[in-house]
This record gives structure tokens, sequence and C-alpha cells, in this order.
């Protein structure tokens, strides 16, 4: 029976892609820095990183919830702030914390919880990549084809875009789950372990799957559309800027009767805010993943060459760093928004000022006792009617009608044909 290893040995065999992760002890042959540079990019940088970025995620989504009207790109940004947000409270769980914690490593909850959120880390990463993608594709159609904007991106083709990029990602990572598997000491029945399987050993497995598939579908497609979207993308806001810059110097020279049309010709700022707002994310997200294909190259050298032992440590410390920049691909997006958007934090400061709030929740209140005062002094008018104009009130409104028609030179007659009715309702006159 092979024999039971803990956490750290699987760190070490774990030499993986984006969710790289080393040993908490040093191996033979690493260099002395390597323990320093581990603890201090891990617990000084990436751990207060992912806390503050969980808390800026889920501001964001917040936010983004309270805008009155739902677009294609705000619902994009809400699943990445919902993926982003998982994605940093998994590397705590699987990371941060095994260096802060004596022992968390060893302890059978946690070799537990890595057995599982080790592939569905890969799948919330991969989700993330790809609604980068989807959001710039978005903007996209929106700036060069406005036209057919609003034909091509629906609401409804969203969602089902974004399900459709969440199943396909956990359908990718599908192989992930069968990579290690738990294992018990025959001497200790409370002691669990956790090896590598024969799956995860295999050379052609390794060669396609975790090497060739994962360069061309994590790294490689999706950078190469995001750069080149986002290229389109900084020329089209570039012409937007000199025929902006045109259009002022127009207006400054036509009378004040054409300034409506003027105004109107002039590309919304809003909109315009939001691709300034799509770009830096993208271009955020693109140097963040140059690391994450740099580490990986490394990995698959050291895996598939023999003979390729000196870059052991410069892939250690590329691991390190990438993680931390990981953290920071998932977390900046909420001082993004802040700083680019003034429509978003005039909806942050109403979403959570104090004085905002207590107004907002003082106007609901108002409103439901002035309904329930009309709603009281409309059942009281009909009650303190006498009730043979009750039962007039009640008549078919046929009836009704015709009763009020015979019988004109009565004035309580026409007063109770409508005295019960909605109070927005008006008599008919004559």
């Amino acid at each position: 029976m092979d024999d039971v290893t803990n956490t750290s040995a699987v760190y070490e065999d774990a030499r993986t892609d984006n969710w790289t992760t080393e040993s908490t002890v040093i191996a033979s042959g690493t260099v002395p820095w390597m323990a320093s540079l581990r603890y201090v990019s891990q617990v000084g940088v990436a751990l207060p990183i992912a806390v503050l970025g969980i808390i800026g995620n889920l501001l964001a989504f917040i936010v983004l919830c309270r805008y009155k009207q739902k677009s294609t790109t705000r619902v994009l940004l809400q699943g990445l702030a919902v993926a982003d947000a998982f994605n940093l409270l998994l590397a705590i769980v699987i990371r941060s914390l095994r260096y802060v914690i004596p022992g968390y490593n060893r302890h059978p909850f946690f070799i537990y919880m890595f057995h599982y959120f080790y592939p569905t880390a890969y799948i919330l990463r991969l989700t993330g990549t790809w609604l980068t993608v989807l959001l710039t594709v978005d903007r996209f159609i929106a700036v060069r084809f406005p036209l057919d904007a609003q034909r091509l991106c629906t609401l409804r083709r969203t969602y089902s875009l974004m399900a459709l990029t969440v199943l396909l990602s956990s359908l990718y990572c599908i192989p992930r789950f069968f990579e290690y598997r738990l294992v018990r000491h025959p001497s200790a029945p409370g002691s669990v372990g956790i090896l590598p399987t024969a799956f995860q050993a295999n050379k052609v497995y390794t060669l396609w799957y975790r090497i060739v598939f994962s360069l061309f579908i994590m790294y490689l497609l999706p950078m190469v559309l995001l750069i080149v979207l986002n290229s389109l993308l900084l020329c089209t806001l570039r012409r937007a800027s000199s025929s902006r810059e045109v259009l002022q110097q127009k207006y400054l020279q036509v009378n004040h009767s054409d300034r409506r049309q003027t105004a109107a010709s002039q590309p919304p700022n809003i909109n315009r805010s939001v691709t300034v707002i799509v770009v830096i994310v993208v271009l955020v997200s693109i140097v963040c993943n140059v690391t994450a294909l740099v580490t990986h190259v490394l990995w698959s050298m050291s895996t598939s060459f023999d003979n390729m032992d000196h870059l052991e440590d410069a892939r250690r410390a590329m691991s390190n760093i990438n993680n931390v920049i990981i953290n920071f691909n998932s977390a900046i997006n909420f001082l993004i928004y802040c700083f680019c958007s003034k429509n978003f934090r005039a909806v942050f400061k109403r979403t959570f000022s104090v004085p905002e709030q207590c107004a907002h929740v003082w106007r609901i209140l108002k409103k439901r006792r002035h309904f329930r005062q009309e709603s009281r002094n409309s059942s009281t008018s009909c009650v303190s009617l006498p009730a043979h104009r009750l039962s007039s009130n009640f008549l078919p409104r046929k009836s009704t009608s015709l009763a009020t028609s015979t019988n004109n030179d009565d004035p309580l007659q026409k007063e109770t044909t409508f005295n019960c009715s909605s109070p927005h309702r008006n008599p008919p006159q004559g």
C-alpha cells in the first residue's frame, strides 16, 4: 500500500499553471530565501489583497444591482464580481491559511477541502477569464455596431452565454477531480492523507491536457481575443474623443438656437464611461495573465524535460509572484469602477450612505401610511352610506346609468351612482 502523504507533498506535486501551490517545507536543493519569499507573498501581500478584494467585489455586486436600468454590461460585471469573490475565497482557504494556522495543511478538514476546492479553483479561474472575453465582445458590439447592439446584446442572450460559460468551464475541469485521491492510514484510523492518482501521473494526460490544452484554452486563445478586441476599442475611443473635440469647436461657432442639435450629436458620456471601465479591466487582466502564462511555460518545461532542474528555483519564485498577481487581478475591479465612473460613485453613495438610507426608509413608511389612510377613508365613506344607497351603488353599470338618466332631477341619485367608486375615477360629465 502506498504511504500516506500529507498535503505538503501534494503541493509539491501539484505544480500547476495558474493555481501554483508550493510546499510549506523547503525542498532539498531550494535556495534559503525561498521560504521567506513564500511567506511574505502569501501572508504579507496575497492575504490582505484577498480579504479586501472579497469586500470590494461584494460592494461592487450590490452597487451594480442597485442600478435602475439593467444592461448586458452590468450583468456581465456582476457575474465577474461573483467569480472573483469566490476565487479569492478559495485562495485564502487553499493557500494563505496554511501559512497562518500551524498544522492547518495536515488537518483532515483541509485535506477534504483541498480534494474538492482544488478543481473548483480552476473552474472559477476559467469562468472569470471567459467572462472577461464576453464583456469585451459586448462592448465591442455596442461601440462598433451601435445600430445592431440592441438586437444582438439582449439580457436573455447574455444570461444564456454566462450559463454556457460556467457549464463549459465545469466540463473542461472535470478531469481535475480525478488527479488526487483520499487515503487513510491503516494503523491510524483518524489519519487522512491525499495522494496523486495514476491518472495524474500519466504522461499523455500531462502533456496534452495539463500543458497543451490548458495553454491554449486558459491563456493563448482568450489573450489573443482580448488584445485584438481591446485594441479596436481603444481606437474607437480615440476616434470618438477627436470627434467630440471637433463638435465642441463647432458648438462655439454656432448660434444658441442650434444647441440642442449639437448636444444630441455628441457621444453619450455614460456609454463612454462604461467602455473605458471595460478597457481598463481587460488591460489589467492581460497584464496579470502574462505572469501566469510565463509560470505555466516554466512548469511545462520542467515537467516535459529531464534536464531542466536549473529552472526549478525560478519556477518556484515565479509561482509565488504569480499567486499575488492573480489575487490582485481578482480584487482590483472595484477600485476601477470607483475611479472611472461618476455614476458608480453616485449609486455607491446612495446605497451605503446612512442619511440616504434613512430618508429612503422614511419615504417608504410615509407612502404606506398614506395608502392605509386612503384605504381607511374609502372604506369609511362606503360604510357610512344608507342601505338603499349602497344597494343602488352595486347595481350593474348599465342599470345604474339607466337609473341616473331617468332621474335627472334628483341630485342625490347622481351622487349615489359614483360615491363608492375608486377615488381616482372621475364621474362622467353631463
